[in-house]
């Protein structure tokens, strides 16, 4: 398909709601040349925000680098709960309601989340996990141990999970509405928000986001 032939539209289909809410000043000056309505290039730079976090999650656990796979993995699960759940929250809501996403139960601190030989984990034991790899050690939770596993479980859940979300994006008003208002912020480079060029074409063409990932080794245990 060649880029003449895509209209602004084609993505998410008619009546997309508008971009609003405290980000949508920063999705306000996106215009470098692809036929993407504002709300679809929000779609497409969530999807590859997602798929890159994972995949660099996937790269950590080919070298045995346990703590930054699993902070990964969570980053990637907090963009998820970002958009697919509404309402002002803090990060650490927006996390949880990542993993309740995931596992489509009810934010609450005792659901479980992944069972492994190891042990089982509830979202309350996956938030602590997160707080103690994204503060380098510094917050005093006692008892953590950091089960690999676990990360792989949360990446195979987060791979189907973002298919869930695709799927109901294109087909579903109010996913597109609560995309419309999340606070996510554009990273961009020389003018270019990352992620879209490379990834916009096939999501369009068909292709989920939770599809063939770099690094994904992982992915035979799931």
């Amino acid at each position: 398909m060649n880029d003449d032939e895509v209209t602004a539209g084609n993505l998410l289909g008619p009546d997309q709601p508008p971009v609003a809410g405290r980000s949508a000043a920063a999705w306000g000056g996106v215009s470098d040349g692809l036929p993407l309505s504002t709300l679809e290039y929000k779609a497409v730079y969530v999807a590859g925000l997602i798929r890159h976090l994972a995949e660099s999650a996937g790269l950590c656990l080919e070298g045995a680098r346990h703590l930054p796979a699993y902070l990964l993995t969570m980053g990637a699960i907090e963009t998820l709960g970002a958009v697919a759940r509404g309402g002002r929250r803090s990060a650490h809501e927006i996390a949880a309601d990542g993993l309740a996403f995931l596992s489509q139960v009810p934010r609450e601190d005792n659901r479980l989340m992944v069972a492994t030989t190891h042990g089982q984990y509830t979202i309350r034991d996956c938030l602590d996990r997160r707080d103690f790899t994204a503060h380098g050690g510094a917050v005093m939770t006692s008892g953590i141990v950091l089960d690999e596993m676990l990360t792989v479980g949360l990446l195979c859940l987060l791979v189907s999970s973002v298919d869930r979300w695709w799927a109901a994006l294109k087909a579903e008003l109010g996913a597109q509405r609560l995309l419309a208002v999340a606070d996510v912020i554009p990273l961009a480079t020389n003018g270019t928000i990352v992620f879209v060029h490379d990834l916009w074409q096939a999501l369009t063409n068909g292709a989920f986001p939770g599809g063939d990932l770099q690094h994904q080794s992982w992915r035979r245990l799931c």
